[in-house]
């Protein structure tokens, strides 16, 4: 069975129970649970997510909405059940259109079509260079900064300049150290 015959299945049971029920069909949460499970015992996770959207005010939404609102709506309860609940968004717009059509305001979850959900794509790291950041040194307006010199060799003899704690710069001095063929460091 496919995954769209699951939720218009859930869709015709959940009209159903409006229809027998209509003042409380879908606030008695255990009666619910046990006529869904009656009528789709290899539906436990949508029922828990039908649940949680009664739960998250989508019958309230649903009955209110004028009808040209609905779609935008319908897009609303979908990131409110992703965001509170934790709900995939494609789990969550199938069992909102099941509410749909058992309040007689939308078709069948199968005859829906909406746009797939396009996650942005990530820019690999290319050649090793991951740097993300700025290159120049910010000021404040009216000040100017003086440019940091390149790293490189240290001249002979000189001085390290480093701060302290800035054990990428003293790192790099030792390096320096090392390859001026200093080798008193080297155990």
């Amino acid at each position: 069975m496919s995954e769209l015959e699951i939720y218009d299945r859930l869709a015709k049971v959940l009209k159903d129970v409006h229809e027998r029920f209509p003042e409380d069909g879908f606030t008695k949460h255990q009666r619910l649970r046990g006529l869904l499970a009656d009528h789709l015992p290899d539906a436990e996770r949508e029922i828990r997510v039908a649940l949680d959207a009664i739960d998250e005010g989508v019958i309230n939404v649903l009955v209110d909405s004028p009808a040209g609102e609905l779609g935008m709506q319908i897009d609303r309860l979908v990131g409110r059940l992703d965001t509170s609940r934790g709900i995939r968004e494609d789990l969550a717009r199938q069992v909102i259109q099941a509410f749909a059509y058992s309040l007689d305001r939308g078709g069948l979850p199968s005859t829906i079509t909406s746009q797939p959900i396009v996650t942005p794509a990530v820019p690999e790291a290319s050649g090793g260079d991951d740097w993300v950041g700025v290159s120049e040194v910010v000021t404040s307006p009216g000040q100017t900064a003086e440019q940091p010199s390149a790293p490189g060799p240290a001249a002979p003899g000189a001085a390290e300049t480093t701060p302290p704690g800035d054990s990428q710069s003293q790192t790099a001095g030792l390096l320096n150290k090392l390859s001026e063929g200093n080798n008193k460091y080297i155990a």
